[in-house]
């Protein structure tokens, strides 16, 4: 079965050329790409036209934001699987044949998704996967689930973004999982979505993308961002589907504890960023809202404030 590979763009002409360049690169030939530009004021477009392939199309619409892009892509794909690749991460040559492979393998699951290596804005690797910086990120993460994955995604969010997976385009029409009425974190959002349809695979060791981290300023309405996620969270939880999968004492602590992972997550950004004392706040209401998980999300703290330091070693 073939792959249209969706990418949303927004002003993204300096890195979109490189995004369907690893595409085009791909061991297998039978794809297809989808720009779906969102209202971009940039050479965006231009950047597109640029690239001569009849495997590709543009399709421009009014600014309306990623999960619309997505969802626009998602009506616009003319195969039956799809790969959700953003316009500054680039894909490694095997990874749409890998993750088709695996689906083709498995007929009942709706989602294959595997690992990504981070590179810098200049597309150089940010660390080995055997470097202590990397083995730190690892420490500070959940082994990655397959089969019925509700839970664990309700838990926290265990894909980067949609380039490490394919996904099979009935079961993203079906569940619509691509959904404007998230304020935030609707790639999360849509994997909980989709896993009501059917199993993921999870292909350990196999890295699909390289993605990309283009460092600068946090912003100040960090704290806003939290409380969208909250809001999101919230949304997703109440999921007629969900609910149905999930019992509701179960839903509630999977919640609380979704809600301090968003917690620290904010921290991690405010890390990340060069902004240590500001992390701590949003990490304690971490350990307020999971205070059972305190070990846990103590540990991957730390791990995130010590990967941060040997990054501006």
């Amino acid at each position: 079965m073939s792959v249209s590979v969706v990418i949303p763009a927004y002003n993204a002409a300096a890195y979109v050329g490189e995004a369907i360049a690893s595409v085009l690169a791909q061991s297998r030939d039978d794809f297809e790409i989808v720009v779906v530009d969102d209202g971009s004021t940039d050479g965006t477009a231009a950047a597109v036209a640029a690239i001569s392939d009849p495997r590709l199309r543009y399709v421009r619409q009014d600014n309306a934001g990623v999960a619309a892009a997505r969802r626009t892509g998602t009506r616009e794909a003319r195969f039956g699987l799809i790969c959700y690749l953003d316009a500054d991460d680039r894909l490694t040559p095997t990874a749409l044949a890998t993750l088709e492979d695996a689906l083709a393998a498995q007929p009942g699951a709706v989602l294959a998704y595997a690992d990504n290596v981070r590179i810098d804005a200049s597309g150089r690797p940010l660390s080995g996967r055997g470097s202590l910086k990397a083995r730190l990120r690892r420490l500070a993460a959940r082994p990655h689930p397959s089969g019925d994955v509700t839970a664990d995604f309700l838990r926290e969010n265990h894909l980067v973004n949609g380039g490490v997976a394919v996904v099979r385009r009935e079961a993203a029409l079906a569940t619509d999982c691509w959904r404007e009425v998230f304020p935030m974190s609707e790639d999360w959002a849509a994997w909980v979505l989709l896993s009501t349809a059917g199993a993921f695979v999870y292909l350990p060791g196999f890295v699909a993308l390289e993605y990309r981290v283009v460092s600068g300023g946090v912003s100040h309405s960090l704290m806003n961002k939290a409380a969208a996620f909250a809001r999101t969270i919230d949304l997703v939880f109440a999921d007629p589907e969900v609910a149905r999968r999930v019992p509701a004492p179960q839903r509630e602590r999977l919640r609380r504890l979704r809600l301090a992972h968003a917690q620290l997550y904010i921290a991690s950004l405010q890390v990340n960023h060069g902004h240590a004392a500001a992390s701590v706040a949003p990490f304690v209401a971490a350990l307020r809202l999971a205070p059972l998980r305190t070990p846990q999300l103590t540990l991957r703290y730390l791990a995130v404030l010590a990967a941060a330091r040997l990054n501006r070693a």
